[in-house]
């Protein structure tokens, strides 16, 4: 156990039932600081706490001192299970994947093979593609 968490048990089990301000004050510890090792130390098994958020109190365990006592088991965190992205679909041999980029380029996936066209040759295969599909 740590010395603040020592600490404050110490007032805990001086001061009897006190709030973490209660305990801020004796100790000199900010009021969080306290609220933060009391919940600690209310898993530990080592101090209770008594009634509703606002007015909670917490005071000493009566039992065997605190280095007799096994820490508490850490909890796993789960975590979100991350699915496989499903494949983008192959196009078939004789399929290809065309796009236009912002800046007039034309992009084609045939099978593995990626292609870049640049602007003026875009154009061109623009051109063709209407007059050969445009019938």
């Amino acid at each position: 156990m740590n010395q603040k968490r020592e600490q404050i048990l110490a007032a805990v089990k001086k001061l009897g039932p006190s709030s973490p301000l209660q305990i801020s004050d004796h100790t000199g510890l900010s009021s969080s600081l306290c609220g933060y090792h009391l919940r600690g130390l209310v898993e530990a098994g080592l101090v209770k706490a008594t009634g509703s958020t606002a007015s909670r109190k917490y005071e000493a365990i009566d039992g065997a001192p605190p280095q007799d006592r096994k820490p508490p088991a850490k909890r796993k965190k789960k975590r979100a299970s991350k699915k496989p992205r499903a494949a983008r679909p192959r196009p078939a041999e004789s399929e290809f994947i065309a796009a236009v980029t912002h800046d007039a380029r034309i992009v084609v996936i045939d099978g593995n093979a990626i292609k870049t066209y640049s602007p003026e040759q875009s154009s061109a295969i623009a051109d063709l593609a209407l007059t050969h599909f445009t019938a």
